[in-house]
């Protein structure tokens, strides 16, 4: 195993295949862990982070990093500043923190947490559970049964292909519909919306409505093999406002 600590300059440390501990200090770093599970912190400035193979822990610290986790089970911490998460192909934690972030990861079961700031989250393949936090975040599950979480904020909930739980939080959500059986937990008529653009066979609201039920204390709206379940509210309470088509 090496060990390697940055100074206040702009350092660059390439690491082993061993399992390494990288230290950036304050300045704006360029740190490899390559091979082995790595622990990496970038520290203040604006960092450059790559984890390489293993299952390894990345610290952006403070400042606008840029990290990529590379194959393995990773565990990211973006820290403060506007961020950039790319994580791989592994079961994967990221926490993004303070600052307008983006996140992309591509399969696996991922879990990202928002914090705040105005976050972009796009999980890949896998069951994810996708949590906004504070501001007006932007997620989308794509395939794979997930989880959604807005938080506070304005947020834009899309689970994309597979059988997803959508719960927007407070703020005026807007809910998208792309397929599988989704259910969304917490619509506010009046606030949030549903976006059903993804159907051509929505047109207007009276074609919403034809296709939509009362089953017990949900409305449920069917799409061909397609089912949107919208818990606890009543067909009656629903109108045009509440739709995008």
């Amino acid at each position: 195993m090496a060990i390697y600590r940055g100074n206040d300059g702009d350092n660059r440390y390439n690491g082993t295949k061993l399992a390494d501990l990288v230290y950036g200090g304050s300045g704006d770093d360029r740190l490899y862990g390559n091979g082995g599970n790595d622990t990496i912190h970038g520290g203040e400035g604006n960092d450059s982070l790559w984890g390489g193979f293993g299952n390894n822990v990345l610290w952006g610290g403070s400042g606008n990093d840029a990290i990529w986790a590379g194959a393995g089970h990773d565990r990211i911490d973006a820290g403060e500043g506007n961020d950039i998460v790319h994580a791989g192909a592994g079961n994967n934690i990221v926490s993004l923190g303070e600052g307008n972030d983006v996140v992309v990861t591509l399969d696996g079961h991922d879990t990202l947490n928002g914090g705040e700031g105005n976050d972009r989250m796009t999980a890949g393949a896998g069951n994810d559970i996708l949590r906004g936090g504070e501001g007006n975040d932007v997620m989308l599950g794509q395939a794979g049964a997930d989880t959604l979480i807005g938080g506070e904020g304005d947020d834009i909930l899309n689970g994309g292909s597979g059988n997803d739980r959508l719960t927007g939080g407070e703020g005026a959500d807007r809910f998208v519909f792309n397929g599988g059986l989704d259910r969304i937990t917490d619509f506010e008529n009046g606030d949030d919306t549903i976006d059903l653009s993804a159907f051509a066979r929505f047109t207007n609201f009276a074609s919403i409505r034809a296709a939509a039920s009362q089953s017990g204390s949900d409305v449920i709206i069917k799409a061909g093999d397609h089912r949107l379940v919208i818990e606890d509210i009543r067909l009656n309470q629903l109108d045009s406002d509440d739709f995008l088509w």
